[in-house]
């Protein structure tokens, strides 16, 4: 059983209070059911900003998919042989909540700074509050963010639940330019759903990856949750 650390229960608790001042738990378990159906039955919605439409959605999506995202993620990279002592620069690739940089900080016990990119707006805003949070030093830029793969000012990129909402003419573009900064070094992480329908490019990709010299795995950890994260799982089917 993975523990939550006492950092992450202050976080959630702080979230708690962000989000339900204006919303009932009762509305944000209705908002995370149907967050749910978008993800596994409507996926085709994902590119019109439906995730994200109204303050129940942004709520479930902040008290749901990011802390259980965050808790798995610091245990993915713990198990990594990580050297963080290098690393000061991350880029957090579709950064949604933040969660992606905040894990690397929590699991590697590092500060580095973070530039977290995502196309929505409440997101980046989200972000910056969670980078803040953690104590990071961070900026959010609103915008595509596989354009600023193209940059050389990171060491390591993350790329956490966010390839796989990319349209498909993105997600080659993505891939290209993951291929081109890993030629030169850089470390990028990919992480993913595990459901092969979400991601029909996964097996291209991890044949690339491998071929490459990078690996490719397969991760489950029994998490222990807050109570209301745990009602939320439930809800969510």
């Amino acid at each position: 059983m993975i523990t939550s650390t006492p950092q992450f229960s202050q976080w959630y608790d702080a979230l708690e209070k962000r989000h339900l001042s204006n919303l009932t738990f009762q509305e944000v378990r209705r908002s995370v059911q149907a967050l749910s159906k978008i993800y596994v039955q409507n996926r085709e919605r994902l590119e019109d900003g439906a995730v994200l439409n109204g303050a129940g959605k942004r709520a479930a999506f902040a008290l749901f998919y990011a802390p259980i995202h965050l808790l798995f993620l610091e245990q993915v990279i713990e198990s990594l042989p990580i050297k963080a002592s290098g690393i000061r620069n991350v880029l957090d690739i579709g950064c949604g909540t933040g969660i992606g940089a905040a894990a690397w900080a929590l699991a590697t016990n590092s500060s580095p700074r973070v530039h977290g990119v995502d196309i929505n707006g409440w997101a980046t805003n989200e972000a910056r509050w969670t980078y803040k949070f953690f104590g990071l030093q961070a900026k959010t830029t609103k915008g595509d963010a596989t354009h600023f793969l193209s940059q050389t000012s990171w060491d390591v990129a993350i790329a956490a639940y966010s390839i796989n909402e990319l349209p498909k003419d993105a997600c080659v573009n993505a891939l290209k330019r993951i291929q081109e900064r890993s030629a030169e070094g850089k470390g990028i992480l990919v992480v993913e759903p595990i459901a092969k329908k979400q991601i029909p490019y996964w097996k291209e990709w991890t044949q690339i990856f491998e071929r490459n010299g990078g690996r490719s795995d397969e991760w489950a950890f029994d998490l222990k949750m807050p109570q209301q994260l745990k009602l939320l799982d439930k809800a969510s089917g």
